[in-house]
């Protein structure tokens, strides 16, 4: 992730200073929960149990925890989400006026996963009026260039891909927080590795269950369930087990299952990177008070 902390070129009376100092506390909250995340992985909190029933003619691999996630992570990733939406509001906050009108506490940086000006998009016309009206108190105020811009960048211009766009993403997050319930962090499956050691003989294994990647891991769970095929005398199964996972967001989150580390610094380069595409058109006017 680029260092949003870094010294930049924008000053304290630029308009966007505002969403800077956001970004740039959000990359600070990113940074410590980084190095909380590596400190913990680095105690090896979590076993894999190979677990062979030869009464019933099986190996089962479980996933054992140690050690969970710490809650204290929970209000960090609170923190980074509400900054990095915060700055988004600063920008539309911004953006009325630098077409010198009067902003409103209704003005904030709209997202949308359907189209709030197509009546088609929604499946009651109650449903569409709503939409409609808090898309038009969101930009009252802004210039028809920059409203134009904004609306390029919606979730719903993805199409049926609008809810995995990275601003309805953050949104989610955002009304979560919003509505008190933490973003609980937990270990979710990346990736394994699976091989028959060179001591095996006349044994091969079948496997009947792989838990799928990108799922949150639970304690005792049951990753790999096999049932080995014996083709002569004397059978002797060894394999190798080696498994990748990653500190995720938790059940219950709109990004669960995602790993932390690779996720937020995407979503913040994204709003970033948005907030850069405004900047040029800042940058070329007088920001002399408009009251």
């Amino acid at each position: 992730m680029s260092d949003h902390n870094a010294p930049h070129p924008y000053e304290p009376h630029h308009r966007l200073f505002g969403c800077q100092l956001k970004m740039r506390r959000a990359h600070t909250h990113f940074k410590a929960l980084h190095e909380a995340i590596n400190e913990f992985t680095g105690r090896n909190p979590y076993e894999v149990i190979n677990d062979f029933k030869p009464e019933i003619g099986y190996y089962t691999v479980r996933f054992k925890v140690r050690e969970w996630p710490s809650p204290a992570w929970s209000p960090i990733l609170g923190d980074i989400v509400h900054n990095v939406r915060s700055a988004l509001d600063h920008l539309a906050w911004q953006l009325v006026l630098r077409n010198r009108s009067k902003p409103s506490t209704g003005n904030l940086f709209p997202i949308f996963t359907k189209d709030p000006l197509d009546p088609a998009a929604h499946a009651t016309v109650g449903e569409y009026k709503t939409a409609r009206k808090r898309w038009k108190d969101r930009i009252r105020g802004m210039n028809p260039g920059d409203v134009a811009l904004i609306q390029r960048l919606q979730p719903y211009q993805r199409g049926e891909e609008a809810e995995s766009d990275w601003l309805a993403r953050l949104n989610e997050l955002s009304n979560r927080d919003k509505h008190r319930e933490f973003h609980f962090a937990a270990q979710s499956l990346m990736e394994y590795e699976f091989s028959v050691k060179e001591t095996t003989r006349n044994a091969c294994p079948n496997p009947v269950y792989f838990k799928p990647k990108g799922e949150i891991l639970e304690d005792n769970e049951v990753i790999l369930r096999l049932v080995p095929t014996t083709i002569g005398l004397d059978p002797k199964l060894d394999m190798n087990l080696e498994l990748f996972y990653d500190i995720a967001f938790g059940k219950g989150s709109p990004l669960e299952g995602l790993g932390i580390k690779e996720t937020l610094p995407t979503l913040i380069n994204h709003v970033f990177d948005i907030i850069l595409e405004f900047k040029d058109r800042f940058d070329c006017q007088d920001f002399s008070p408009p009251f």
